[in-house]
């Protein structure tokens, strides 16, 4: 992934889980990991605009936002995830 600091490009990674998520009610097999941290389950989407929630005009009506905010990723580092225990 790459920064979102201003001058350089925010990114997003999929991440395949082994069985879908079911988040809000809906059931979904990919989750977009950004570099602005949050984990959307609709779009691939990257940007560091902290709006109120939902809003329907940047479909970040399925994320979870632990860490959102612009991001400074300039030294190298990794994103990891771990499957606990069984499917539902």
């Amino acid at each position: 992934m790459r920064s979102s600091d201003p001058g350089q490009a925010a990114s997003h990674v999929p991440v395949l889980p082994p069985f879908p998520i079911n988040f809000g009610g809906i059931s979904y097999s990919t989750v977009y990991v950004d570099s602005n941290g949050k984990l959307n389950f609709f779009l691939p989407e990257s940007d560091n605009i902290n709006v109120s929630l939902p809003d329907p005009y940047t479909g970040y009506n399925s994320v979870a936002t632990p860490w959102w905010d612009a991001l400074s990723l300039n030294t190298a580092g990794n994103v990891y995830w771990d499957v606990m225990g069984t499917a539902p």
